[in-house]
């Protein structure tokens, strides 16, 4: 009866400290920042893909009757894994890889300065082997203080340059990977600089998926947005001639 309570007790100790252990922050909380982001996945909806579920909700659904639904088709599923890029003026660009289905996802990283989060999803739908384009992307920018925090990130249409034209008038079309209505394009924003890496400043806003920029002699690298009813989305890879 003795060796078995010791038993118990070592158990009770074991289980104490496992708890401690998971407990203990792996950051520096005086210094850095703890950051939470929570995506509202417009791009599963999209593709009429449910969120993850909790695991009660799992338990719960294997005991009850199954009811036909229509699904997408396999083929049809073009999720891939997240990209986040957490860049800063105090410390270097930071790059992520987030699951393909990732709901939330936590960070660690430095706190100071404004600090810019940004998701993007890719996709080689509809498009030739190799040419893998951003499809969905969304942003959030803030000034971390250290300790804990928590952001919301809404995953919007992303646009792709096709080509830019020059000389006379500079000619740039773009698509969008349209596969539902969850998230439709009220409008475009055509942004340019004369550095790839530069900032962009907006230079017209198009229902069009066209843009004809007179020719000046100047040589300018343009990025497209997609504008919705939630907002405006991430900037295109920038294209030039």
């Amino acid at each position: 009866m003795f060796s078995r309570k010791i038993f118990v007790i070592i158990i009770i100790l074991l289980l104490a400290a496992g708890v401690s252990i998971t407990t203990i922050r792996c950051y520096d909380d005086d210094k850095d920042a703890r950051v939470t982001i929570h995506l509202e996945r417009n791009d599963l909806a999209a593709m009429g893909i449910q969120p993850q579920k909790h695991i009660i909700d799992r338990v719960l659904e294997f005991f009850s009757t199954r009811a036909e639904a229509t699904t997408v088709p396999e083929w049809f599923d073009i999720r891939t894994d997240l990209t986040l890029t957490v860049t800063s003026t105090s410390f270097d660009d930071m790059t992520f890889t987030l699951p393909a289905n990732a709901q939330t996802f936590t960070v660690n990283i430095p706190s100071g300065s404004e600090t810019t989060f940004t998701v993007t999803s890719q996709t080689d739908w509809l498009n030739p082997i190799n040419n893998i384009q951003k499809n969905w992307g969304g942003q959030y920018t803030t000034k971390l203080g250290p300790g804990d925090m928590k952001i919301s990130i809404t995953m919007i249409p992303m646009t792709y340059i096709i080509t830019v034209d020059p000389p006379s008038t500079v000619t740039i079309d773009w698509a969008v990977y349209s596969i539902s209505t969850v998230v439709p394009v009220s409008s475009y924003k055509i942004y340019r600089s004369t550095t790839i890496d530069g900032n962009y400043s907006l230079v017209s806003t198009t229902t069009s998926d066209t843009y004809t920029d007179p020719y000046s002699g100047t040589r300018y690298y343009y990025r497209i947005s997609c504008v919705t009813a939630r907002g405006e989305g991430v900037m295109s890879d920038p294209k030039t001639w």
